[in-house]
């Protein structure tokens, strides 16, 4: 997609009047991040990073044969106790301040490098900033357990059923600069799921008509497509990543076919 200099200088008035009445989380502070460090998040209207570059340390279909352009966002509204990033996305520590057109300048950069992707970590409290920066796609990861509820995991199950209200919700707020989409994974065979399924992993594979687990790269796919332009008309779906365990087990029942 070509933009004239006209559509990035609105799209930069727009992306800015957003830090004025913040609702960019569901925390939904309402406070003006044009005046200063503010809110839940604590974080003012400029972007700071904490690096960028091409990354190969995850899935090879998600890093291809050139890497994936992560890029480190400092700042983020969550604030986990467990927080693996938090040198830079709490505690700030080694960051650097990067204007609208730099941080464009990036992104072209690493496409220029040949970056499969871009990778953005906590860009949620700046999303305006990337906005403005031109076009892009979010793909949130949510689970079956969201989509029909799963017995002795309520928890997990409301958190990812939050995840496809809140894809949603960003679909119709982001558009039609940024998409929104959300992948929502079966049983996959993950280090998480590994004792799991070494007990009960025939018995799920015998429900599906598939007839086979879901591995690692079955979910980057379906990532990919939904971050390419080949999904281009695609807002707010939640794609399911299950061998057809929907179809069959509506509710997580185990019964062998």
């Amino acid at each position: 997609m070509k933009l004239g200099e006209g559509e990035l200088r609105a799209r930069a008035r727009e992306a800015a009047e957003q830090y004025r009445h913040c609702l960019l989380c569901a925390h939904r502070c309402g406070v003006d991040r044009t005046r200063g460090s503010a809110g839940r998040c604590q974080e003012g209207s400029s972007v700071f990073l904490a690096g960028a570059g091409l990354h190969f340390g995850e899935e090879p279909p998600l890093v291809g044969t050139r890497g994936s352009g992560l890029v480190l966002i400092a700042g983020c509204n969550l604030a986990c106790a467990g927080c693996e990033t938090a040198e830079f996305s709490l505690l700030r520590r080694g960051v650097a301040r990067f204007g609208e057109d730099q941080l464009a300048g990036l992104f072209l950069d690493l496409q220029q490098r040949g970056a499969a992707n871009l990778n953005l970590v906590t860009p949620t409290h700046v999303l305006p900033a990337l906005r403005a920066s031109g076009h892009g796609s979010i793909v949130l990861i949510g689970s079956t357990a969201g989509q029909r509820g799963e017995q002795g995991h309520s928890h997990y199950a409301a958190s990812k059923g939050a995840l496809q209200s809140l894809a949603m919700s960003l679909a119709v707020e982001l558009a039609p600069r940024i998409r929104t989409n959300l992948v929502s994974p079966g049983w996959i065979r993950t280090p998480m799921a590994e004792g799991a399924l070494r007990t009960i992993g025939p018995l799920v594979a015998s429900t599906l008509p598939n007839r086979r687990l879901g591995e690692i790269e079955d979910v980057v796919n379906a990532v990919l497509y939904l971050s390419s332009d080949a999904s281009s008309h695609l807002l707010g779906e939640n794609l399911s990543v299950s061998g057809g365990a929907l179809l069959v087990v509506p509710r997580g029942q185990l019964q062998p076919r």
